[in-house]
């Protein structure tokens, strides 16, 4: 298997102290679950992200929140034809910022669920 990250730029985002999967996302949710519907031997591990100003923002640093989102990501999934078995949530955590400026915008890529797909070397189409 190889595993590696589902469109860099595609990770799903939230918006401060929410759980509910932004509009601007909806694409990107079922651009995925059609390609994994299309790959039987996928698998996709969804690994929660926080936003690390928390103290500036009032972004919660409970891993409950993170663990939120990452449900609700795996909940849509599911809703657009993904098996559940098919998914793995992973470790919670804020360790792996993807922009580190003192901005809205910044930390809002910050707040998100980064999702990595599992495919075997040959048999999957590239997404």
């Amino acid at each position: 298997m190889v595993v590696e990250r589902w469109e860099s730029a595609e990770d799903i985002s939230f918006q401060l102290n929410r759980v509910e999967i932004q509009a601007k996302c909806a694409p990107k949710i079922a651009r995925l679950a059609t390609w994994v519907n299309r790959n039987p031997l996928v698998i996709v591990a969804l690994d929660p992200h926080g936003d690390q100003a928390s103290a500036f923002t009032g972004e919660a640093t409970d891993s409950k929140l993170y663990e939120r989102r990452v449900r609700s990501v795996r909940d849509a999934l599911v809703a657009a034809g993904v098996a559940p078995d098919r998914i793995r949530m992973g470790p919670v955590g804020d360790r792996s910022p993807l922009c580190r400026q003192a901005t809205a915008e910044c930390r809002e890529l910050n707040r998100r669920v980064e999702v990595l797909v599992a495919t075997p070397k040959v048999t999957a189409e590239r997404h």
